[in-house]
């Protein structure tokens, strides 16, 4: 693996991963104060973008530490304490915002059913505390809807050294060109299986993101590759990206490899030199802005009215709290 991205502040990846994760606090401001123009944000291109990015750059994660442990602590200092913090200060905040009396809300099963879900990544077995969001001025009353992709990520996170050995395996020859075939079609076969819901719940969820994720870990192992055919592989990834649109059947084959060949082409781009520079803060802004949208609407009721002040209002706070949790939690890695 040759190519290399610049500084994460100073590359067209920064640009992608701010404006997916813009998009996706405007669409939850949006869809829980339930505004009917809420579809407009399509979430899920961003979710995909988020995906594509962390396979990206999990290939170069464990390219960089070809040993499993050396990997897997990157990936749990990167992921682990910022989660860890959020899910803790929502336990803490709900006691305050809980209906119910502290002692009951303390001593409720509910609660520590959330805790220890919520901080072993299965958000969806406890997504709620007690008495918190409960009142009619909510459209849902999980606590942070947005942690549905956390269990994915790290699911993915833990096949990637068995990915990367694969791929890069001598003693397999041309066995593992033939495995990778294998896997690719079935990630295509499946996602489009799924899309079609005769498979429903977590294992859709899994294979939709799945095949973005191994997408842009395939762009990351072969990007100096893809760099030699840039301009036939942008051109394609366009028409790709316009046959999706009218033939749904393909579009978990064609925008995976549309979006993985762009982003391993054009992320590494650096930005003119007085770009400002763009705080690694985009994991925390994600983590953070759903409770927060919440929050607001509990105590500000009337902001349901008022979608542009609520957006406002959450962007400020939530920029606010994801710059001091990235300071509270950062640790010496490389943004990953």
């Amino acid at each position: 693996m040759k190519v290399k991205p610049a500084s994460p502040r100073q590359n067209v990846f920064a640009l992608v991963r701010w404006g997916a994760a813009l998009l996706i606090v405007a669409f939850h401001c949006f869809v829980l104060t339930n505004h009917p123009q809420a579809h407009l944000f399509r979430p899920a291109d961003a979710v995909h973008a988020f995906f594509v990015m962390s396979g990206f750059f999990s290939a170069l994660a464990v390219d960089r530490r070809p040993r499993p442990l050396g990997y897997y602590a990157h990936r749990a200092r990167r992921l682990v304490p910022p989660y860890a913090v959020v899910v803790a200060a929502c336990v803490v905040a709900g006691a305050l915002l809980s209906s119910w009396p502290l002692d009951q809300y303390i001593k409720s099963a509910e609660t520590w059913r959330y805790l220890l879900a919520n901080l072993s990544f299965l958000n969806f077995l406890q997504p709620t505390l007690p008495g918190v969001f409960a009142e009619g001025n909510h459209v849902v009353t999980a606590v942070n809807g947005a942690l549905w992709t956390m269990k994915m990520e790290v699911m993915f996170a833990l096949v990637v050294p068995a990915l990367y050995a694969m791929h890069q395996s001598e003693r397999l020859g041309s066995l593992r060109h033939f495995l990778s075939l294998i896997l690719t079609v079935g990630c295509f076969v499946g996602a489009t299986y799924a899309e079609r819901k005769l498979v429903i719940g977590f294992p859709l969820h899994i294979m939709k993101q799945w095949v973005f994720f191994y997408a842009g870990f395939c762009a990351s192992l072969y990007a100096e590759r893809l760099s030699e055919h840039r301009r036939v592989i942008i051109t394609g990834a366009i028409v790709f990206f316009v046959v999706a649109q009218y033939v749904f059947s393909l579009y978990y084959v064609l925008v995976p490899c549309a979006m993985a060949a762009l982003l391993s082409l054009l992320g590494p781009c650096r930005l003119p030199a007085k770009t400002p520079l763009l705080p690694p803060i985009t994991f925390e802004l994600y983590l953070v802005h759903f409770p927060i949208v919440q929050i607001l609407i509990a105590l500000l009721p009337s902001l349901r009215q008022h979608v542009g002040l609520l957006l406002l209002m959450v962007l400020l706070l939530s920029l606010g709290v994801a710059m001091m949790l990235h300071k509270a939690t950062r640790m010496e890695t490389k943004m990953s």
